[in-house]
């Protein structure tokens, strides 16, 4: 039954009892899950889950608890909300992974450069404080 949980797409018209269920089955299996309801019968499963959403047509003393609640009818709202979560997340991730290797890069450029090219190398604003937070032993400044 575990499986068959896990590997379906959603779940539609469940009982609260069965709602605690799968709720409890995919977090032990180590799931991010997210909970829509609109009612009392829902409260339970949205507040046990990772994420709880009052959609429309819920009562205001549910929607209350709710970190995200919604007021437009059906569900388009929370696929559009994960679909721009995920463009973020790729976004900051881009950018993290980009300032990782151009510091890498200019540290690399001013401590090797010189002795393997036998060069003068041109030394920048960013170069300097990148090479005397080197020095000091904490790396982080040069992010």
């Amino acid at each position: 039954m575990a499986e068959s949980i896990e590997k379906a797409d959603g779940f539609a018209q469940v009982f609260p009892r069965t709602q605690v269920h799968i709720v409890d089955v995919l977090q032990k299996r180590g799931h991010i899950v997210g909970m829509t309801g609109d009612g009392v019968n829902d409260a339970p499963a949205l507040k046990k889950a990772d994420c709880g959403i009052a959609v429309s047509g819920a009562r205001t003393r549910h929607a209350r608890g709710r970190p995200l609640c919604w007021w437009q009818p059906g569900l388009s709202v929370v696929i559009d909300a994960i679909k721009e979560s995920r463009k973020i997340f790729q976004r900051m991730n881009s950018y993290a992974i980009y300032r990782i290797a151009e510091t890498l890069r200019v540290l690399l450029f001013n401590d090797a450069g010189d002795p393997v090219l036998q060069v003068p190398i041109p030394v920048t604003a960013v170069m300097i404080v990148c090479w005397r937070a080197q020095r000091r032993g904490d790396p982080v400044h040069c992010l």
